[in-house]
């Protein structure tokens, strides 16, 4: 008789924790999957500061414009990634892919949308809070 109320106790104990709040884990959205390749890429203005720095395909001139253009619509952030030498003079290197932190509000997000639009790049704004984007894409209209 003693070890069943000894087990029946241990049993009440164990079970009379406090609930878990099923809405906590609900209230947050889940991470982006960009977050931390985005804090561990380089900032595209710091990095095309150096005269031997572009985006991949692009001369610093047009390189600059791009980002310029990116921050004139509303960019909050951007930073780029995929950087290697060029292989006829490892001292230049260029950058493969932007990635572009979106501003919170919709008004603020439209001229960025607007601007992939014009270069014919149907990308719809479902909230995300960051874009990956191949330099390929974001050429200016002159040639580079």
């Amino acid at each position: 008789m003693f070890a069943r109320a000894a087990l029946l106790l241990t049993v009440l104990l164990a079970g009379c924790s406090a609930p878990k709040d099923a809405s906590s884990s609900l209230s947050s959205p889940p991470p982006d999957p960009l977050e931390a390749p985005f804090a561990q890429a380089a900032n595209a203005a710091e990095w095309l500061v150096n005269p031997k720095h572009t985006l991949r395909g692009l001369s610093p001139e047009h390189a600059v414009q791009v980002l310029g253009a990116l921050n004139q619509a509303g960019a909050v952030e951007v930073r780029v990634s995929d950087i290697a030498p060029d292989p006829n003079d490892p001292s230049f290197k260029s950058a493969g892919t932007v990635m572009i932190q979106f501003p919170t509000s919709e008004g603020a997000r439209k001229p960025l949308f607007d601007l992939f639009r014009d270069r014919g790049i149907p990308l719809d704004d479902q909230g995300q809070k960051y874009l990956e984007v191949e330099v390929g894409i974001l050429r200016p209209n002159a040639p580079g």
